[in-house]
Formats: C-alpha cells, sequence, structure tokens
C-alpha cells in the first residue's frame, strides 16, 4: 500500500493504475520523467554522486540548511491559496 500512495502522489492515477494493473515496470529514464527519482546517474557514479550531493549540503550553514528544509516542507503541507497570501 506505501508504494501505491508513493507512486500516486509522483505519477498520477491513471499512470499508477496502468503501471499497477498490466504488472509493468518503470525503467530508470521514466521515472525521472514521472519524478519518481530525482536523478539517474551512470552505474560508475552510483555511490560518488550522493557523496558529492552530501558535500555540497554539509558545506552549507546548519541554519540556512535547516530553514531550507522547513520552508520545502511547510510549503508542501500548505494549501497554495494560503502559501500566497503570505
Amino acid at each position: 500500500m506505501v508504494a501505491v500512495n508513493v507512486i500516486r502522489g509522483a505519477i498520477g492515477k491513471s499512470k499508477a493504475l496502468e503501471t499497477c494493473l498490466a504488472g509493468r515496470t518503470i525503467d530508470a529514464t521514466e521515472a525521472e520523467r514521472c519524478g519518481l527519482v530525482f536523478r539517474v546517474v551512470p552505474l560508475a557514479s552510483l555511490f560518488d554522486e550522493p557523496i558529492r550531493i552530501a558535500s555540497v549540503i554539509a558545506s552549507m550553514s546548519l541554519p540556512t540548511t535547516r530553514m531550507i528544509k522547513e520552508t520545502v516542507h511547510r510549503a508542501f503541507e500548505t494549501p497554495l491559496a494560503e502559501g500566497i497570501q503570505v
């Protein structure tokens, strides 16, 4: 059930139904296009790329990263009409 809720939110009801009912798998390119994954990297970079991204984030100030995370989380939890009244 959790997986269905994740793909439902990311790819929409129609594509989720088609994928689940047909037992179809989604390859990396389609997963990126649909928003299921953030980025597709070559297999050779599979371990290096997350380390690189983590290093960039770790180089930022802690208060800045906390503020960014809080802002993004709040934006996704707030209805659009309420969010644009700020």
